[in-house]
């Protein structure tokens, strides 16, 4: 028995039970844990964004949630406003938005294609929301 988790069609994961032992295996990544380890993997994905994130990074990982969450736009739109609310100049910026999407945690258009909405991934979205209680 088991439970399918599917975006856009095609499933991304599926939980099942093996000998009473609740299971998560990823299609994406092929590798399959227990929901124990999956709980530790968490905990582990949050130390290192906490350890490996500059408090710039966090901050701006912080300001584009609140904004995409009212408010559908580009990186590039995206980058302009958080520039200007942080009175931060846009290339330091676009630097920082940047490594958030070679980290996973943002993602958005590029040169192949572009005019795509900027969001949060599911990783962005947990971390913002772990972020925004911890500052609380």
């Amino acid at each position: 028995m088991g439970f399918t988790g599917r975006s856009e069609g095609l499933p991304k994961f599926v939980f099942h039970l093996e000998k009473g032992v609740a299971f998560l295996t990823s299609f994406a990544i092929g590798i399959s844990v227990s929901a124990k380890d999956f709980s530790e993997i968490l905990t582990v994905f949050i130390k290192l964004a906490e350890t490996r994130l500059s408090k710039k990074q966090k901050q701006l990982l912080l300001l584009a949630h609140k904004l995409l969450q009212h408010e559908k736009m580009t990186l590039n739109s995206l980058i302009e406003k958080i520039s200007k609310e942080l009175k931060m100049p846009p290339s330091t910026v676009k630097w920082n938005v940047n490594v958030l999407r070679k980290a996973g945690l943002l993602q958005g258009g590029n040169e192949n294609n572009k005019g795509l909405p900027a969001c949060l991934t599911p990783g962005g979205k947990l971390l913002a929301q772990y972020l925004q209680e911890k500052t609380c």
